[in-house]
């Protein structure tokens, strides 16, 4: 737990920091995602270890990594609510971080078989299905050890408190529009988890994750071609709106040509 506690204190200090190094920083968590790549996970922890003692102050992305990292090393079971563009993303970086069971939700046949695809090893329709009790017939009881809510719905919210075992972890990434919203106090509670909410348009780095993910793609180190489903030009912006928002046409994302 050195890694996490190191991360907190990290991000703390970070907040107030003055100065960054945003370009040094970014090759370091490279140099991370490329030693996870070859699955080298002991390699990875111990270069973000490095790249935290030498920067600091840069703490935002080691902070979601670090947390990561930490988690599914130790765990086997993990379980994304929502595969919609980021559900996916979460999905591919959950199997590559060695997840023995990588468990996705969703609403739409044509994203759980795309999540397949992608390295998910069970999908649950949550339209069709009670989604706690496939997870645990899925995990034999033990339920889901790190659960992401990417779907941002306060139903997907409450929903991760019973997909969670006891003592886990639930990281909530989607976007909750309600300003007031209906907690499950009490199961959230009587579950004793760590609830992580993460959000880089909200950090004191809101560029440096596509900073990232850009030099990621450029080395060949990530591949998003699946998200792009659909190319418009400017002048249909009505309809490709229509189709993304609807979910028209096994839509995930829509690029429009300018």
């Amino acid at each position: 737990r050195y890694l996490n506690d190191q991360a907190i204190a990290v991000r703390h200090a970070g907040s107030a920091a003055a100065g960054r190094a945003p370009a040094d920083a970014t090759a370091a968590l490279l140099a991370v995602r490329a030693a996870l790549a070859k699955e080298a996970v002991d390699e990875a922890l111990t270069r973000l270890k490095q790249a935290l003692e030498k920067f600091p102050h840069h703490a935002d992305l080691l902070w979601e990594m670090t947390i990561l990292q930490d988690r599914y090393r130790d765990s086997e079971r993990g379980a994304i609510l929502g595969q919609g563009a980021i559900g996916l993303n979460f999905t591919i970086a959950m199997a590559m971080q060695g997840a023995s069971m990588v468990i996705v939700t969703d609403m739409l046949d044509y994203r759980l078989e795309l999540a397949k695809k992608l390295g998910a090893t069970h999908t649950i329709n949550a339209r069709r299905e009670d989604v706690p009790k496939a997870v645990a017939e899925i995990t034999g009881g033990a339920m889901a050890d790190v659960v992401i809510e990417a779907a941002g719905e306060e139903a997907t919210l409450n929903q991760s408190f019973y997909v969670v075992k006891r003592y886990g972890h639930v990281t909530l990434f989607g976007i909750q529009w309600e300003e007031k919203l209906t907690l499950d106090f009490g199961k959230m509670f009587d579950q004793q988890i760590t609830v992580l909410n993460v959000s880089s348009s909200r950090s004191n780095d809101p560029t440096g994750a596509f900073k990232e993910c850009v030099e990621l793609v450029a080395q060949g180190r990530m591949d998003l071609s699946h998200l792009v489903t659909h190319r418009m030009a400017f002048g249909d912006v009505q309809q490709a709106y229509d189709t993304y928002s609807r979910k028209l046409d096994n839509v995930i994302k829509v690029v429009m040509r300018v």
